[in-house]
Order: structure tokens, then C-alpha cells, then sequence
């Protein structure tokens, strides 16, 4: 099962779980800037509710950008951390470069098909972050 993380909306969380090019589980958590508060226990909720538990993913997929400086950090912070810890792969990638989260679990699997080890993968926000202004 390959784990889906989207934080780049600062309106909410997307999680989603799918295989063979078709997301099977999704879940999306409200969050407007709350996603800190939120993403941990929201994934281990989700990982719980579909009877799995982190070591039965095969792979990571994140949305890396553009959104908030705040959120993607959050979230690729625990995307990278998970695959790391759990000797997984994990690919990025920005808002257009699919059109919903089916295309983008297509495009993952291909991406996560050709990597021989973990990668981090960096935000990319889009713009300058404006802390303190």
C-alpha cells in the first residue's frame, strides 16, 4: 500500500492509500493552519482505520509545493521522516503535475518504480516565504 500525504492546502490534510494505480482509502482533514496540531494523529488514525499499520507501506507520495512555507515543511518533514525510519521510498511531487489524486498515485508508482534507494524529497513554495512581515 502506498501512503499519500498532502499538506500544501492550508485548508486541509489529504490522505490517501492506494495500490496498483488506484487510491482505495482517502480521508481529508480539515486543518486551516492547524495542520502540526493535526497530521500525526490523523495518519495514525487513518493507517488504523484501514487495518494497516506503518510497516505495510511500500512507499511514500507527498505533495512537495506550491503552498504554505508552514504546512509543506510539516508535511514533508513526516513523509521524509516515515520512509527514512521505515526503509521506504518516497517521491514528490508539485500541485500541477496531476490533475487528482488517482493521476497522482499513477505518476508515483512510475516514480517509486525507478528509484534504487531513499531520496529526500525539498519543498518548493512557490514564492519567498514572508515570516514576520
Amino acid at each position: 500500500m502506498i501512503l499519500i500525504i498532502d499538506t500544501a492546502n492550508i485548508e486541509y490534510i489529504y490522505l490517501g492509500l492506494g495500490s496498483e494505480s488506484r487510491v482505495k482509502h482517502e480521508r481529508k482533514i480539515p486543518a486551516k493552519f492547524e495542520q502540526e496540531e493535526k497530521l500525526l494523529v490523523s495518519l495514525d488514525k487513518f493507517i488504523k482505520d484501514n487495518n494497516l499499520e506503518l510497516t505495510d507501506l511500500s512507499g511514500i507520495i507527498a505533495v512537495k509545493g506550491p503552498g504554505s512555507f508552514s504546512a509543506l515543511r510539516i508535511g514533508l518533514a513526516v513523509g521524509n521522516t516515515l520512509a527514512w525510519v521505515l526503509n521506504k521510498k518516497i517521491v514528490g511531487f508539485k500541485q500541477n503535475d496531476f490533475v487528482n489524486y488517482q493521476d497522482l498515485l499513477k505518476q508515483g508508482i512510475v516514480e517509486l518504480d525507478k528509484m534504487d534507494e531513499f531520496q529526500i524529497v525539498l519543498p518548493e513554495y512557490g514564492a519567498e516565504p514572508n515570516i514576520g512581515k
